[in-house]
């Protein structure tokens, strides 16, 4: 039988009790239940992951498709943008912005979707300057198709598969980099985060609870590598190259 209390629920058992029968990832100092904390803890950490990674893969579809289409003096100040933002470490960047705006969940997740749009723009971007070049794109200008007709029709669809394999990997980068943001104390939430527990965990209790940083670890671990297994497997059945192997 397990335990069934809530994520902040204080002295509900004994303080740093090892996992068991009852408590299967063992307790915190103040006996909490870790089992608890990490179920909480996986609401947090994933809509973070999720929210960033939709709106960052958004803008840089957006943006991309934009920046290759029409091309000029749009793509040329946008691809300067990007080159500042990549020119710039991510974490460092990610330090600057939190530092100046403040640890409430919303900047950290504002800092880590700006970082998502440069690489995925690039890619993106890439793939419609092929697209714009084809038959088919040519046709529909001739006839008289208007430009959001050609975006919508013939663009977007073609880089669709592009987008869903940019967001899985995404999924996985961005909930590392806000677990490390946790982990440094840099995200303020009033739910339990795996990067905070695993901050407690080693820095503090690793001599007399090493399972206080192994839980939110394996958490960790565990997600990023099913977001890695569901991007390779959407890699296969979205690119045609592949279907075949």
């Amino acid at each position: 039988m397990i335990s069934h209390t809530g994520y902040n629920d204080p002295l509900y058992g004994p303080a740093l009790h090892a996992p068991s029968a009852h408590y299967w990832f063992g307790t915190d100092n103040s006996g909490r239940d870790v089992y608890s904390r990490v179920i909480w803890a996986a609401r947090t950490d994933l809509l973070v992951s999720l929210i960033t990674s939709v709106c960052g893969v958004a803008l840089a579809l957006l943006l991309g498709t934009l920046s290759a289409y029409f091309a000029g003096w749009f793509d040329l100040v946008m691809q300067r943008i990007v080159d500042t933002i990549q020119a710039m470490p991510g974490l460092i960047l990610l330090l600057v912005i939190v530092a100046v705006l403040g640890s409430d969940i919303k900047y950290p997740m504002a800092a880590i979707t700006i970082l998502t749009v440069p690489v995925g723009l690039r890619i993106i971007r890439a793939a419609v300057l092929q697209i714009r070049a084809m038959p088919y794109v040519e046709s529909a200008r001739v006839v008289g198709a208007p430009d959001w007709r050609i975006m919508l029709r013939h663009v977007l669809p073609n880089v669709l598969p592009l987008v869903v394999i940019l967001l899985t990997i995404a999924l996985g980068v961005n909930l590392l980099i806000e677990s490390s943001l946790a982990f440094l104390g840099l995200v303020s939430s009033s739910y339990p985060d795996w990067g905070v527990m695993l901050s407690t965990g080693a820095i503090t209790y690793m001599e007399q609870g090493p399972w206080l940083a192994l839980a939110p670890g394996i958490a960790i671990t565990g997600i990023v590598f099913a977001y890695s297994i569901f991007g390779d497997a959407a890699r296969d059945v979205l690119d045609p190259r592949l279907r075949g192997n």
